[in-house]
């Protein structure tokens, strides 16, 4: 939670004076949600659409997609996006491997969160070439 300060200045005139209207209101971090993958699957095609969305009750600012692939814990990609409510798509390439993932999601007050845990997932490459057996007709 951060209280944020809107200020409007004051002024004088030569009869009246004017005086300054502070607001405050309180922000609150955004909340992420990790819509896909989902948590435990399992992809054979190793192309991973990453699905992150955020709430705020301010201005949503950016997400950045964490996962550890490419040598280990790390921050993948950072989408812009704006608005109280929206989600972004991050696009990866994998090998066969266990990995996990999450978003981080920033708001303009400089408040951050995460989903709410880390999912995992795996890639599992089908690389078997397929076997034919042939049969030799019966007489």
């Amino acid at each position: 939670m951060k209280f944020v300060q809107e200020t409007r200045p004051s002024w004088t005139t030569a009869d009246q004076v004017y005086a300054a209207i502070v607001t405050f209101r309180v922000s609150e971090a955004p909340i992420v949600t990790l819509n896909s993958p989902s948590n435990g699957s399992t992809s054979v095609s190793g192309i991973m659409n990453f699905n992150c969305s955020a709430l705020d009750d301010y201005n949503i600012a950016n997400v950045t997609l964490y996962g550890n692939w490419s040598g280990g814990w790390h921050a993948n990609q950072t989408n812009t996006i704006t608005g109280t409510s929206n989600e972004t798509i991050f696009n990866v390439n994998l090998t066969n491997g266990d990995y996990i993932w999450n978003c981080l999601a920033y708001d303009n007050s400089s408040l951050f969160d995460w989903g709410n845990s880390n999912f995992s997932f795996t890639v599992s490459l089908d690389q078997t070439g397929p076997e034919i057996e042939f049969i030799a007709p019966t007489l």
